[in-house]
């Protein structure tokens, strides 16, 4: 039901949402590390040939980050795939 407080048409469109929630420093940080670190350990050895442990203690965090962030190598992989790290570039 509209209300006359509404303006036209808004009664009929679709709820605001919020904008999601920026991310903390120190998680923008690890992740740039993370990737970075995998973009250099993949290209020295290839992505089959680095364990996820390898990555996360190059890049300086723990593996529960890398996990947290990625999931697991295929998403760490799209990641790079993706251009969605500046060292993948």
């Amino acid at each position: 039901m509209r209300h006359e407080q509404d303006p036209p048409g808004l009664a009929a469109s679709a709820p605001l949402q919020a904008p999601p929630p920026k991310e903390r420093t120190d998680a923008t940080r690890n992740r740039a590390a993370i990737l970075a670190a995998a973009a250099r350990l993949f290209a020295e050895r290839g992505a089959d040939d680095v364990s996820l442990d390898e990555v996360a203690a190059a890049a300086g965090v723990g593996k529960a980050a890398l996990f947290r962030r990625f999931g697991d190598r295929a998403g760490l992989a799209a990641a790079l795939l993706t251009g969605d790290c500046p060292a993948a570039l």
